[in-house]
């Protein structure tokens, strides 16, 4: 389909990303043929810039969009700001202005231009690129732009859009008359704005007296709450509304049968009122029928309905007064659903409590809580945000996760079934590491990793043993802090932010490092490493660099490839002999490299192809130096093949060169000795697999050489080449991993591309990745300028410049122009900027230095201001000879005609409004 986006592309999507080189492995054969080329994350067929070639006036903006084609059901990934959830959807805001949403959208609610069709992933909502605030409500949403207006869409039965009317809008509308708004929060069928000033409009239904405006009448436009002036915050219930103040008080008013207004009553206000006994309050919300505040002590007091354990305090009991959260200390941040409430500790831990019957708490079951319980699995939680039924978090990385009811979808997470832990949102957050083994590959994504591939021995960390290849990829169960990944032939590892390592797959030689040989396919937890930085699996062997510079690595240790002196295997790390300053470390089949802090690098283990690089063929269980190099900045090993980068951009290999994986035209065999990889100077990153190797360029182009008979190579030529060829991938690719028979990279705008053989699913084709970046540019920001959501400002010179649009390395561009701004005396500095219009800088003369010229300068006495004082200032200069100071027509003589120019100017500054007759 197309629709505007800022971009559109299409294809299949595809998310990976490397870091760093991985561990890459040979296979012996492939079992389907694969393509030739890469396959792309998507395609973009091509953008237009719009408005086409405009005119912009002197010191004007212009906002400049950019459309193209999509056929793709994915969203662009994005990095969440903030979070919120209504009835049966959620919305995010971007850090970048932009708000994506998704679920229930009957009436328009997610805004992208459709209703009818709920969304089980996020969609864009059209035309926000500057939202700053964001609030979602029983089947509505309204932001607040950066200029302070409110744009709202979805149902607008009771006139809760704000924009005059009742009709329902499937794309955000204008709120009438709003244009200072600092936050916005929607109820059932109303909305509120907090204002500049520190007062309150609200408008929609108003039967209980929720617009707060002394009526029970609805309003389709903005109304003010009474005695509201000094507010800091709102929160809206189904039917009632609550303010706090900034003395740190508190205001409800609205419907109040349950005692939702903490008022010690049960009685309807269409004023706001005090909410009794509270002081201090820091933070607000409001459910359906009760309401909630936290204190600057952590501490939390509710109110109002409580049959499902609405209150916290373990009871059902109404309360129309503020009772205590039981247990309850340290929160920082609190949200409200319909019945549940939850609250971010200062651990940045969830707790939650009320109505559970869809999983909502996020505590793995389904049974309500009277007083609050920890949500399952989740951490670094930035904010936080309740629906009807659901509840959503984002991370400290951008990744959101969502829990509850998922019907229609309002979890995010591409399906409808519910879920009482929390689960990722589809597409939000960035890729920040990948790795690649023989047959399958894995991928870190906001902290999570999810694999795909082949998974005979649980290499894909899902719990599960699988029979069939996994196309689609599986999330690795019980990980959610993943920095750095490794995967070595049937087996995969995580560095979680803590310095913990977590393994899983096969373990037949103790390739998992904890301390027994059984087979798993759930992550098992290294022993005794606690500050891991960089993992690489090897076929049966991993390693690890810790924060010190040392290295372990445990696993089959039959050539030495565990480097601490023997051969035999290790269940558990053990140190590598004589390394204390490891900065990366590498794997190949039965080798192991590491880069040392001077540059210089060190292998250790299987030798027979010469991959040590220290000029023999004799196995090292020990760590031996490679020859002559001591300037790497990167190290790559896999099969029986080493390689490096060096600092000067130039590339050397050594090993195994059996299909031509050095990258040398000599026609040499295997070499002990490292040499120079032909044509390659500018390189920054190198990687190798089973028998090809890569490398990317400073300029973001790949090149690879070896074997291709499965396309690995990705140049469209099913040959292999012992020679550099260039990789056919549009856009500017930042890195590049290489597995057993396939290869990926990642582009500048955070598309990941895949080639070679996808004979058990290692490609993975179909895995959603991040869209690209839209990039603006101007040729003369002189000329013009323009920011990162397309917003241009004319300067105060004329000319023309050339604005462009970059997305995943299509461009497009058009012409702005600037027509020359006036310049009355011809000086060639614009009147707007001149001191003086009507005599040309630098000849004018301004004898009392004030910045203006003589003749526009009639405030002789510099009081600032034109006025009888220089009347007589000139009068007693009549008649006389020239003084500069007082010519004002400059004729040579002060007389009755500079009388009439300085009377003309009474009352005005000086400057350049001061005109030569």
């Amino acid at each position: 389909m197309c629709f505007e986006l800022r971009f559109c592309y299409r294809g299949r999507r595809t998310q990976l990303q490397s870091v760093a080189p991985v561990f890459q492995l040979l296979l012996i054969g492939s079992l389907l043929a694969a393509p030739w080329l890469p396959v792309s994350a998507y395609e973009l067929t091509g953008i237009a810039v719009s408005p086409p070639s405009p005119t912009v006036a002197p010191g004007d903006t212009v906002q400049f969009t950019a459309t193209g084609t999509f056929n793709d059901l994915s969203t662009q990934a994005l990095r969440a700001a903030t979070v919120a959830a209504g009835d049966d959807f959620s919305c995010a805001l971007t850090a970048i202005g932009e708000v994506r949403c998704w679920g229930a959208n009957g009436a328009g609610q997610l805004g992208d231009g459709t209703s009818n069709a709920l969304a089980v992933i996020p969609v864009q909502v059209s035309g926000i690129v500057t939202a700053v605030a964001l609030s979602a409500g029983s089947a509505h949403s309204c932001v607040v732009l950066a200029s302070g207006a409110v744009r709202c869409w979805g149902d607008n039965s009771a006139g809760q859009l704000g924009n005059g009317t009742t009709d329902p809008t499937a794309i955000p509308v204008g709120v009438s008359g709003i244009t200072t708004a600092r936050a916005v929060a929607t109820g059932t069928n109303h909305s509120c704005a907090l204002l500049a000033n520190g007062s309150v409009q609200c408008w929609g239904a108003n039967a209980a007296g929720q617009l707060g405006n002394g009526t029970n009448n609805p309003s389709l436009t903005p109304v003010t709450a009474s005695g509201i002036t000094n507010a800091t915050d709102i929160v809206l219930g189904a039917f009632h509304s609550c303010a706090r103040l900034a003395n740190g008080a508190m205001r409800c008013w609205g419907s109040n049968g349950f005692g939702q207004l903490g008022n010690g009553t049960t009685d309807n206000s269409s004023t706001p009122v005090p909410v009794s006994g509270l002081a201090n309050v820091s933070v607000i919300a409001a459910g359906n029928d009760h309401s909630c505040a936290m204190l600057l002590d952590g501490a939390v007091r509710c109110w109002g309905f409580n049959m499902f354990g609405d209150l916290g305090n373990g009871t059902t009991d109404d309360s129309s007064l503020p009772v205590v959260v039981s247990g309850l200390v340290g929160a920082r941040t609190l949200t409200s659903g319909s019945h549940h409430n939850c609250v971010r500790r200062g651990d940045d831990t969830v707790r939650c409590w009320g109505f559970n019957s869809n999983g909502q708490l996020g505590n793995g079951t389904t049974t309500n809580a009277l007083t609050p319980v920890t949500v399952a699995g989740l951490g670094n939680v930035v904010a936080l945000e309740n629906g009807g039924l659901h509840s959503c978090a984002a991370l400290a990385n951008g990744s959101l996760r969502c829990w509850g009811f998922n019907g229609s979808g309002q979890l995010g997470n591409n399906g409808s079934t519910q879920s009482t832990t929390p689960v990722a949102v589809w597409g939000v957050s960035a890729v920040s590491a990948i790795a690649t083994g023989a047959l399958h590959s894995c991928a870190a994504l906001g902290g999570l990793v999810h694999c795909w591939g082949y998974n005979g021995s649980g290499q894909l960390g899902s719990g599960s043993f699988f029979s069939n290849n996994i196309l689609v990829p599986v999330q690795v169960v019980g990980i959610t802090n993943a920095i750095a990944l490794g995967a070595g032939e049937s087996h995969s590892c995580a560095v979680l932010a803590t310095g913990a390592l977590r393994c899983w797959g096969a373990n037949g030689n103790g390739q998992l490092g904890d301390g027994s040989n059984n087979t798993t396919a759930s992550p098992v937890a290294v022993s005794g490493i606690s500050n891991a930085v960089a993992v690489s699996g090897g076929s049966n062997h991993s390693c690890a660099v810790l924060s010190t510079g040392s290295v372990r690595c445990w696993g089959l240790n039959g050539f030495g490839q565990l480097g601490n002196g023997t051969n035999n295997n290790s269940i558990t790390p053990v140190a590598v002999t004589g390394i204390t300053t490891a900065t990366a470390i590498a794997t190949g089949y039965n080798h192991s490299c590491a880069r040392l802090a001077d540059g210089s690098l060190r292998c250790w283990g299987s030798n027979f192809a010469g991959g040590l690089g220290n000029g023999t063929f004799n196995d090292a269980n020990t760590p031996v130096t490679v020859s002559g190099i001591s300037t790497a900045i990167g190290i790559a090993a896999g099969g029986d093949t080493s390689c490096a980068v060096l600092a000067n951009g130039a590339a050397r290999c050594w090993g195994d060169n059996s299909s031509g994986q050095l990258g040398t035209s000599t026609g040499v065999g295997s070499s002990s000795l490292p040499i120079a990889v032909s044509a390659i100077s500018t390189a920054t990153s190198i990687t190798t697999g089973g028998a090809h190797s890569c490398a990317r360029l400073s300029d973001g182009h790949l090149r690879c050489w070896g074997l291709n008979g499965d396309g690995q190579l990705g140049n469209e030529i099913p040959s292999g080449s012992a020679t550099p060829v260039n990789v056919v991938v549009t856009g500017f690719a930042t890195s590049i991993v290489a597995g057993g028979l396939h290869t990926c990279a990642l582009r500048a705008d955070s598309a990941a591309v895949c080639w070679g053989s996808n004979s058990l699913s290692q490609r993975g084709d179909v895995i959603p990745a991040p869209a690209a970046v839209l990039n603006w540019t101007s040729s003369n920001p002189t000329v013009a300028t323009i920011d990162g959501s397309g917003h241009a400002s004319a300067g105060a010179t004329g000319g023309i410049s050339v604005i462009g649009a970059n997305y995943g390395g299509r461009t497009a561009s058009t012409v702005l122009s600037v027509p020359a701004p006036l310049d009355t005396d011809g000086d060639g500095v614009p009147d707007s900027l001149d001191n003086c219009t009507q005599v040309a800088n630098p000849s004018q003369r301004d004898t009392d230095n004030d910045g203006y010229g003589n003749i526009c300068d009639p405030d002789f006495n510099n009081n600032g201001i034109v006025d009888s004082q220089d009347g007589v200032l000139l009068k007693a200069r009549f008649g006389g000879t020239v003084f500069p100071d007082q010519d004002l027509n400059g004729n040579g003589v002060v007389d009755s005609q500079d009388g009439a120019l300085l009377k003309a100017r009474f009352g005005r500054p000086p400057g350049p409004s001061g005109l030569h007759p």
